[in-house]
């Protein structure tokens, strides 16, 4: 059974880490099921300790439905007001801004978890 279950994780990630549109457990779940007959349940818990051991990441939305991201790199979430969509923002100054608010403040920082709202270039090119 441990195999078994070490064999879905590895799965559950793998297609995790080949979404980069941040699918919610709903969206990855109807995914892996489309691959392999696994159940619900076996992909939330393995999605709980996942985020648990730091593998991936669980993105907080505005809208209540979290959203997974497996791009552990320092980066920002954009979502899209109009669409949706949760997007990437990589930003190179971001660890030394960090350190600096480190510095400055007198405090160690462990996690970061930035969500920008806004309107995507898609939508915003739409509009024009």
């Amino acid at each position: 059974m441990k195999n078994r279950n070490t064999k879905q994780k590895q799965m559950i990630l793998d297609t995790l880490k080949k979404d980069h549109n941040h699918p919610t457990i709903q969206e990855l779940f109807e995914q892996i099921v489309a691959q392999e007959e696994v159940g619900q349940a076996t992909v939330y818990r393995n999605m709980s300790r996942m985020v648990e051991e730091g593998l991936v990441n669980k993105i907080a939305m505005p809208n209540g439905v979290d959203r997974y991201d497996a791009d552990l790199s320092n980066h920002y979430h954009l979502v899209c007001r109009k669409c949706g969509r949760l997007m990437d923002i990589f930003d190179d100054k971001l660890p030394e801004r960090l350190m600096k608010i480190e510095k400055d403040k007198h405090i160690q920082i462990d996690n970061t978890s930035i969500l920008l709202e806004g309107i995507c270039s898609d939508c915003l090119k739409k509009e024009e």
